[in-house]
């Protein structure tokens, strides 16, 4: 019996918490941002670095193609097909290589730019280790504006309209 008064008295306390909570600009105070405006540069540097962790393309790319070719690992099955994973491969590199930018013009920008050189030096190392990563895969990238789309919007949209008509390289 005294279990039973115990639960009620628990359901009691929990009505009363729920019924009594604050609801006045509830809407207001709690309403979520549509979308981002603007992230601080530590979360951009963030961002880069969360894209280091290998994905499962460029796993199953190591376990299937590159270990059995210089003899790391023995092949357990059929090849995997390389195609699978180069559209993330480049996602994630472009997506941090925008990042790179922009926290690049950030510090350019900067009233004092000496004060970012430690930041600076860790992104050139996170991007060159990404590039070389990159580059052992495919080989050169010529095309050194790649990643402004965030900062020269314009002039990247014009440049993309003109090599989808003409096939050549862009600007």
């Amino acid at each position: 019996m005294k279990y039973l008064i115990y639960i009620r008295n628990i359901c009691l306390f929990a009505g009363l918490l729920a019924t009594a909570s604050c609801k006045k600009n509830f809407e207001d105070i709690n309403k979520p941002p549509l979308d981002a405006t603007d992230a601080s540069t530590p979360e951009v540097f963030n961002a880069i670095l969360s894209s280091l962790p290998l994905e499962g393309g460029e796993q199953s790319v190591l376990n299937a193609w590159i270990y059995p070719i210089t003899q790391q690992g023995m092949i357990t099955s059929g090849s995997y097909p390389y195609e699978n994973a180069i559209n993330g491969l480049w996602a994630n590199y472009y997506a941090a290589l925008s990042n790179y930018r922009l926290i690049e013009d950030r510090i350019s920008k900067e009233a004092n730019p000496a004060t970012m050189n430690n930041v600076y030096a860790m992104l050139k190392t996170v991007m060159a280790y990404k590039t070389i990563k990159m580059t052992n895969y495919f080989g050169s990238m010529p095309y050194k504006e790649a990643g402004y789309a965030a900062i020269k919007k314009q002039r990247l949209i014009k440049c993309l309209t003109i090599s989808r008509r003409t096939f050549t390289p862009p600007c």
